[in-house]
C-alpha cells in the first residue's frame, strides 16, 4: 500500500470518527477501494481492512490488506 492511500484512509477515519465509534462497524468506498473499520471484539480496538474493488464494482476479498489497529483513544485523538 502506498503512503497516499494510507493518508486518505486516516483522513476518512478522522472525519468520520464519531460515526465509527458509535457504530463499531463502518464501511466507506472510494473509487478503487472499500474501507472497513470495526471493533468486533468490543474491546475498543478497531481493525482496519481495505479491499480492492474489482472490475465488476464488487469488493475483491482476495485482494485485501490491513492497516495497524487503532485503539478507541487513538481514534478520538485524530
Amino acid at each position: 500500500m502506498n503512503k497516499e492511500l494510507e493518508y486518505v484512509i486516516l483522513y476518512l477515519i478522522k472525519k468520520y470518527k464519531d460515526e465509527i465509534i458509535r457504530d463499531g462497524d463502518w464501511w466507506y468506498g472510494i473509487p478503487e477501494y472499500s474501507i472497513n473499520v470495526f471493533d468486533y471484539s468490543d474491546k475498543n480496538v478497531f481493525d482496519i481492512n481495505v479491499y480492492k474493488v474489482g472490475e465488476n464494482g464488487m469488493d475483491d476479498y482476495s485482494e485485501c490488506f490491513s492497516l495497524p489497529s487503532l485503539t478507541l483513544e487513538e481514534i478520538k485523538a485524530l
